[in-house]
């Protein structure tokens, strides 16, 4: 590698301006890529100077950014990309639309040669020259086909480092330099919950199983450690850092008092939670502070809204439960008889049977608004049985009833074909294995053993057998 040689005229400033700062981090970005300055001894050397001539820099200033590549086409696409993502990060964390930090992100695109299967796309890296200043690149290896995810999660990922290291010249000699990768998931997560918030499926896993990945080993996995879960856990990982750091953004002050946590984490080299403690004083009350704040913000993510729509398996089974009518019992008890007993209704009085048909309308009304589409003129259906119930009109609700339900049995078969197909074709086109089915297998194994582990030697025994009647 060619040595970079910086010569300073003793009489000049020690201060550099902002230009020549910007001029002398370019150099280096040029040092750091191999690129010999003074007299060239051999012919390798001169070719790797034509390659580089090759290469061209597109310059976002507004934003702190130098790409470097020789593809105009991918070289935009690129520095887009990471414009975008920059621009997130400011008005997530609601710093000024001027802000562009104190040194640029270099971007290198890595295009020569062949790409190697299983290695990393996108790679992170941060150095200091014989005590010159500080370079942040973030190399792209664009000779195979490029995850606009993982570039985003580098520049977020070299957006932090940018952050907590201003203020330093150059890193001393072993000083180690690290952003949190719970850190840079949550901030991208975060990201995408403002855009759509809907998708609540897994959160609502994780907080009915926060044991499969405690909070604890969130805050300790390292890149390659989260990299290497299986694919359950690892969207588990990305849902709980989310929540996080919501959690954070939450509190008073959030985005402020988020900001300087950012300033101080790369170069802090303690436990996470007592710097959390220390921005988010509100953490610091109580043991479990930061757990609780967490599962708080967890248990809003799960929370379903009413624009939340059933699938047609959960649309039939809240169905199901919802065509019942209630009629009293026995020493006063009330009694729930299915939809297609409706007959024993009418040994009530007119004001009882009112009552019953109403409960089991507002239920219908209730799963109305979040109902599979297509079960919609299904339900206004059974409303029409319950207006017939009503008006003593049953000659024909019998017959309704049986249309209704065939045309439920229909649907689902349908569902279930599309579902299928679904999956024949996303099998037929994997290109490679992506171990999903593994990984549900290991966590279902995983949770077995814990069951194992805690049973109750009294109470167990006829829970296994309950359980062996309903396999059957």
């Amino acid at each position: 590698m060619g040595k970079l040689i910086w010569i300073q005229d003793s009489a000049r400033p020690r201060q550099l301006s902002n230009k020549m700062q910007w001029v002398r981090n370019i150099l280096a970005s040029l040092a750091f890529g191999s690129i010999a300055i003074g007299q060239v001894a051999d012919d390798r050397r001169v070719e790797q100077i034509k390659d580089d001539a090759q290469r061209r820099v597109s310059n976002d200033g507004a934003m702190g950014l130098i790409v470097r590549g020789r593809s105009n086409p991918m070289r935009m696409s690129v520095s887009s990309l990471a414009s975008v993502r920059l621009r997130e990060l400011r008005q997530l964390l609601e710093e000024s639309p001027d802000y562009e930090g104190e040194r640029p992100i270099f971007i290198e695109l890595f295009e020569r040669g062949t790409a190697r299967d299983g290695a990393d796309r996108v790679m992170t890296r941060v150095s200091s020259f014989e005590g010159s200043e500080i370079v942040i690149e973030t190399i792209v290896d664009v000779r195979s086909q490029v995850d606009r995810e993982e570039v985003a999660l580098g520049i977020t990922e070299s957006s932090l480092f940018r952050r907590g290291l201003e203020g330093l010249q150059s890193l001393e000699a072993g000083q180690h330099v690290e952003v949190p990768h719970w850190l840079v998931i949550g901030l991208d997560e975060v990201i995408k919950w403002k855009s759509d918030s809907t998708n609540r499926r897994i959160y609502e896993h994780l907080m009915a199983n926060p044991e499969v990945l405690p909070l604890e080993a969130v805050f300790t996995l390292s890149k390659a450690e989260a990299r290497s879960l299986d694919s359950v856990k690892r969207s588990l990982y990305r849902a709980s850092s989310c929540a996080l750091v919501l959690s954070l953004l939450s509190q008073d002050a959030g985005p402020t008092a988020l900001s300087e946590f950012l300033q101080d984490v790369v170069t802090f080299e303690g436990e996470v939670d007592i710097l959390l403690r220390k921005h988010f004083p509100d953490m610091a009350v109580g043991a479990n502070a930061i757990e609780k704040v967490w599962s708080l913000q967890l248990a809003i993510m799960a929370a379903p809204k009413m624009i939340d729509t059933f699938s047609m398996a959960e649309t039939e089974k809240n169905l199901a439960q919802a065509l019942t009518l209630l009629m009293g019992g026995e020493e006063g008890h009330t009694v729930m008889i299915p939809l297609s007993e409706f007959q024993r209704v009418y040994a009530m009085e007119e004001v009882g049977v009112r009552q019953s048909v109403n409960a089991m309308v507002a239920k219908l009304m209730q799963l109305s608004n979040r109902s599979h589409p297509v079960y919609r003129p299904v339900i206004y259906g059974y409303l029409t049985v319950a207006d017939d119930i009503t008006g003593y009109r049953a000659d024909e609700i019998d017959t309704k009833l049986m249309n209704l339900q065939k045309e439920r049995d229909q649907m689902l078969a349908a569902d279930l074909r599309c579902r299928d197909y679904l999956d024949w074709f996303q099998i037929t086109r994997a290109r490679q294995v992506t171990g999903d089915f593994s990984g549900y297998m290991k966590l279902k194994d995983q949770l077995k053993a814990e069951r194992e582990e805690s049973k109750d030697e009294d109470i167990d025994v006829y829970l296994d057998r309950v359980q062996a009647l309903m396999v059957r």
